[in-house]
């Protein structure tokens, strides 16, 4: 079983991917790869679909050797994920738009790791991006029983609801909340 965490940044991405870990997948988190940063926030269907056909080669390779992945850009292609691979499992993890800006604005106020500039989004663009994902991801497993996991890891939920989605026992390790303290 593969399992894709499909949640947009500052969810809880970083935890689901490390609880995935924990319970013996090989995932992974925040992959970019060779998927190029001119695409970077591709929030409709026709430019995800491009950004996927641009780089289909390296992302159904890496796809294929993995049991799942967290993050981008594994978040804008639940849709491709499951025609490839059927028996996945995916996870959407949410939080209130608020907090999410709050967090998203405070990781940008950082210089960017590749390019040293700071760039700080509008926050009304962080929540439209956010509920704009979060809408199309509902809509496309609306009637897909079983698929789809809404998972608030921000909110404090955990293994309680993962394990039993994934029909997995709850291990004996507490959940790992990362930077929980980050906002």
């Amino acid at each position: 079983m593969k399992v894709w965490g499909i949640g947009v940044w500052k969810t809880g991405t970083t935890s689901l991917g490390r609880s995935l870990e924990l319970l013996g997948l090989n995932v992974r988190k925040h992959y970019w790869g060779e998927v190029t940063s001119e695409y970077e926030k591709p929030w409709d269907l026709k430019a995800i679909d491009k950004l996927y056909a641009d780089h289909r080669d390296i992302l159904e390779q890496e796809a294929d050797r993995l049991d799942g992945g967290t993050d981008s850009p594994w978040f804008f292609f639940y849709r491709q994920l499951d025609q490839l691979f059927p028996e996945s499992k995916f996870v959407l993890t949410t939080r209130d738009y608020d907090a999410l800006a709050d967090s998203d604005i405070k990781a940008h106020q950082k210089p960017h790791f590749k390019t040293g500039k700071v760039w700080v989004p509008p926050r009304s663009k962080i929540i439209a991006r956010a509920s704009a994902h979060d809408s199309l991801v509902r809509d496309y497993f609306r009637d897909k029983p079983g698929k789809l996991l809404n998972l608030k890891v921000c909110e404090g939920e955990g293994w309680e609801k993962l394990c039993p989605f994934l029909s997995v026992p709850i291990p004996s390790v507490d959940f790992p909340w990362e930077h929980r303290n980050d906002t």
